[in-house]
């Protein structure tokens, strides 16, 4: 009977991992949006999990906005998804904001909404004070007021 109780743990165990290991595939691995920027080329863009990105120039936006309200309509994955804590990647449309790309997180419902005519994308950073600062600097930018 004790070989059958190691046994009984071992199995316990490994069925322990291969949970924990798919967690941690699906809900951490696949990583954060991040966002890069270039100065001298006037681009933005980002990248999210899965290979999810979406790149803009600010000489090609046709849309810049800033939505900052409560409960915006995210609307429903085409081609994508929402990895722990909300974080939405993929494609997404929803009635109020169209199809668009999403590089944000449903906690903060502030939001930047980029497009150049072709595509739309939707991100925020990790709160709405340096979200709503971004959006500024990003206006001040498309206008020429920063160098």
């Amino acid at each position: 009977m004790k070989g059958f109780d190691a046994r009984k743990r071992s199995v316990v165990a490994l069925a322990i991992i291969l949970v924990a290991a798919t967690v941690y595939y699906f809900f951490v691995a696949q990583g954060s949006p991040s966002m890069r920027f270039s100065k001298e080329d006037g681009m933005f863009a980002f990248f999210g999990p899965k290979n999810t990105s979406a790149q803009f120039t600010f000489d090609d936006l046709t849309r810049l906005e800033l939505y900052d309200g409560e409960n915006p309509d995210w609307g429903e994955a085409v081609d994508g998804g929402e990895v722990l804590g909300g974080n939405r990647w993929g494609t997404w449309r929803s009635e109020s904001l169209g199809e668009y790309r999403a590089f944000v997180s449903t906690r903060i419902h502030a939001c930047i909404i980029a497009g150049d005519g072709e595509k739309t994308a939707i991100f925020n950073t990790s709160n709405r004070e340096t979200t709503r600062s971004l959006y500024e600097q990003m206006v001040a930018f498309k206008n020429g007021e920063l160098n």
